[in-house]
């Protein structure tokens, strides 16, 4: 009699403790199953190209658990810069919801970065307790341009310091200067009668038009073949900055070439188009600072690259202009919703 007893809670248990285990397994099961994944579709890029970051968040139980709050990526962290934000989208099946979020990122910083995990926090609606997931972290390394290959190049100096001279000169030419329009104004006042003028209509030009027109007579000039290299790329780079000033309204004279490469990101849409431009301002800098010496053909070539991006960046200003206008009308769409609401 004592045997069979002791084999019943023997058999109580082993009965118990394999459903306690099963209990564990399932729940660990559920809560392994929510998972968040950030992949690149490349980890290594040349400066100024774009890489797709893609973040998903699988099976994500709306019956035991609430989203918190959704990851956010600055559009500055650290080296490497956000372009653009695709919608989440929502799959569901089966009980369970899917996230997934497309992002565009850049750097214009040549190494080896490292995006931090992405995380989302859960709140269990049992327990109220609060559920971190995690990703992994991504690394992205960037190529810089190779200018190995380049001759005459030379490094960057540091700033010698010039004595100023007084310009004997300049101070002779301001003194005559007034003196003429001093001259020139008793003239006019001294005329008794005037012969009216039919004043002709002047047309402005477009700022492309006067950028181009400007490019054509600093080729005509002929800077580059009389040795005046850097004369000649400070003018190009001058008329870019004064087109984008005018057209854009990008004020870019104390901007360097990254930081108008990154203004600029949004009115390039080929990436071979963004390249080009942006190895021409490289090349710009490396005459103009490092006192490198082109030939006749990265000269023409120069102009007519910077030609072309003027011509491409004109063709897409108006549709981002519009985009912008479009958004901001929506923005303001929703502020008035959102006021009527309160009131």
């Amino acid at each position: 009699m004592s045997n069979l007893n002791g084999h019943r809670k023997n058999f109580a248990g082993a009965f118990l403790t394999q459903l306690v285990l099963l209990c564990c397994l399932c729940s660990g099961k559920e809560v392994n199953a929510q998972k968040i994944t950030a992949t690149t579709d490349r980890n290594k890029i040349l400066i100024g190209e774009q890489v797709e970051l893609v973040v998903k968040a699988e099976e994500l139980n709306a019956r035991t658990s609430t989203l918190q709050s959704w990851f956010s990526i600055t559009d500055s962290t650290g080296h490497i810069q956000v372009l653009k934000r695709d919608a989440i989208d929502t799959v569901e099946l089966n009980g369970f919801t899917t996230y997934i979020q497309k992002i565009t990122l850049t750097s214009f910083d040549s190494g080896r970065w490292v995006l931090p995990p992405v995380t989302l926090s859960l709140e269990d609606k049992a327990s109220h307790n609060t559920i971190v997931i995690s990703s992994d972290s991504i690394v992205l390394n960037v190529i810089p341009v190779d200018v190995t290959g380049l001759n005459n190049y030379h490094d960057i100096k540091d700033i010698e310091t010039v004595e100023v001279q007084p310009n004997y000169t300049l101070y002779a030419a301001i003194v005559l200067s007034v003196a003429g329009l001093i001259v020139l104004t008793w003239l006019i006042f001294r005329q008794k009668k005037k012969t009216p003028q039919l004043s002709q209509p002047r047309y402005a030009e477009t700022a492309l038009a006067a950028a181009l027109k400007k490019l054509r007579e600093l080729e005509a000039g002929q800077l580059a073949e009389k040795g005046k290299a850097k004369l000649y790329y400070t003018g190009l780079t001058n008329i870019c900055r004064d087109y984008f000033l005018e057209q854009l309204q990008i004020y870019s004279a104390q901007l360097t070439s990254d930081e108008i490469m990154l203004k600029l990101s949004v009115y390039f849409r080929q990436q071979r188009k963004q390249t080009e431009f942006y190895q021409l301002l490289r090349l710009a800098d490396a005459v103009k600072f490092a006192k490198y010496q082109p030939s006749l053909d990265e000269n023409k070539n120069a102009a007519n690259i910077a030609a072309e991006s003027l011509k491409y960046i004109d063709s897409t200003a108006q549709e981002v202009k519009s985009a912008l206008h479009f958004q901001q009308l929506q923005q303001g769409k929703k502020d008035n919703q959102v006021s009527r609401d309160d009131f």
